[in-house]
């Protein structure tokens, strides 16, 4: 029995497993409740629907990403470029990072889901939302950094799909392209964008 504060966190991990042994298809609350050991009265506490369920299993998933690229961040310099450069790192899918593997093939699973029904994604798409608006307010073009990450995103999907004709080689030198890519990025200062709320010339 896990304790009472660990509920959610038991079911997420529950759903999670599902989903990467069977496909979020045969993801059912009956199932997660059985398989996270508690009664199916006590997963409705938490979510209601598999809807809200898989959106917070989505949710999740990207916040462990955004963990592991915030860890993978701490050894870059500070420049305009480093989270995008954590975050090809982080989501650079090789079997040196197997806990990311796993993750990117989670959200395979709950994608494939979401084609079928979009608002399951919406989690997702505020991340995105978020981390380009991060990425703009450290100066860098938005367009040149969707280029890079779409390429990375790319990237990962060709493995997630087992179609990659890329070896670890290549793809180790692709990665280092993509973070050249990443620099190249940076907007001259006279162009970056000012940090949302701040004043023109405030403090002069």
């Amino acid at each position: 029995m896990h304790p009472k504060g660990h509920f959610r966190e038991a079911i997420l991990e529950a759903a999670e497993e599902i989903v990467m042994e069977t496909g979020a298809q045969n993801l059912t609350l009956s199932a997660v409740a059985s398989r996270a050991g508690i009664s199916k009265g006590g997963l409705l506490y938490h979510f209601q629907t598999k809807r809200e369920l898989i959106q917070a299993t989505l949710k999740r998933a990207a916040e462990r990403l955004d963990e592991e690229a915030k860890r993978q961040g701490e050894d870059l310099p500070e420049t305009p470029s480093r989270r995008l450069k954590a975050h090809l790192l982080a989501h650079d899918v090789t079997s040196r990072y197997p806990e990311v593997l796993r993750t990117k093939r989670l959200f395979a699973g709950l994608l494939a889901a979401a084609a079928l029904d979009p608002e399951l994604a919406t989690p997702l798409r505020h991340e995105y939302e978020a981390f380009f608006r991060e990425l703009t307010g450290a100066g860098l073009s938005r367009e040149k950094a969707a280029v890079v990450c779409l390429a990375s995103d790319g990237l990962c999907l060709l493995d997630l799909v087992h179609v990659s004709p890329f070896d670890e080689e290549t793809r180790e030198r692709i990665l280092e392209e993509l973070l050249r890519l990443a620099d190249g990025a940076v907007l001259p200062r006279e162009n970056a964008r000012e940090p949302e709320g701040t004043a023109k010339g405030a403090g002069r």
